[in-house]
């Protein structure tokens, strides 16, 4: 991995966090964000599908994602 990619994931980490975090609030901290080359995986426990869908919608808007992988799981 170059560095250059490893600044730019860690961004895009800390922006999808921060939009989960402004629209989702608390229920943002059961999720894990992790980007490799603009890929973000989320993990983690959602409630139901709509919350499930809402975190995958707001992953995708964030500037610099190329491709969200879902693995919440519903509790």
């Amino acid at each position: 991995m170059m560095a250059g990619n490893y600044v730019d994931d860690s961004v895009i980490t800390a922006k999808v966090k921060g939009e989960l975090l402004k629209s989702l609030g608390a229920k943002s901290l059961n999720v894990d964000v992790e980007t490799d080359g603009g890929r973000v995986l989320l993990s983690g426990f959602v409630d139901n599908d709509a919350q499930r869908r809402k975190i995958v919608e707001l992953a995708s808007a964030v500037s610099g994602v190329v491709g969200v992988k879902d693995g919440l799981t519903l509790r």
